[in-house]
């Protein structure tokens, strides 16, 4: 990337960040991560998250945007889990023991009807966080 992509990348991030704080936060989370991956095709998996996200939060953003949030593959490409990418309205450290468990523990976990109406899923990151979003405003207007 040239110096001058470089340089306007970061004015826009500072920008954000005195804007958006949390979406900011919510990025530094995912790049945190990148420091324990093993390759660089799970960086890219890593940075392909961060752009999902951006992009999910421009086309869906509302007035009350839903943080925190995190989206990671799902363990079984979505065999038991509501989408092959999944969005949590949690910190990473906060997610569910057994959302990524053995064959049999992250089936039963994922069986929960409950479970699929607390976590967005979808074929993409941003399927998943406009999934997460419908799911949540939903739940929402039904206890207005």
């Amino acid at each position: 990337m040239e110096r001058a992509s470089l340089e306007e990348l970061i004015a826009t991030l500072e920008g954000w960040r005195d804007a958006d704080e949390p979406l900011v936060e919510a990025i530094g989370n995912t790049l945190a991560e990148c420091a324990r991956l093993d390759s660089q095709e799970q960086a890219r998996r890593v940075l392909d998250t961060v752009v999902g996200v951006l992009r999910a939060h421009v086309s869906t953003a509302t007035a009350e945007d839903l943080w925190p949030v995190t989206i990671v593959p799902a363990r079984y490409d979505g065999v038991y889990e509501p989408g092959a990418w999944l969005a949590f309205p949690n910190q990473p450290h906060d997610l569910p023991e057994l959302w990524d468990a053995g064959d049999v523990l992250c089936a039963t976990f994922w069986a929960d009807p409950q479970r699929q109406q607390e976590t967005g899923g979808g074929g993409s990151p941003q399927a998943a966080y406009a999934d997460l979003v419908a799911k949540l405003q939903r739940k929402r207007v039904a206890n207005a």
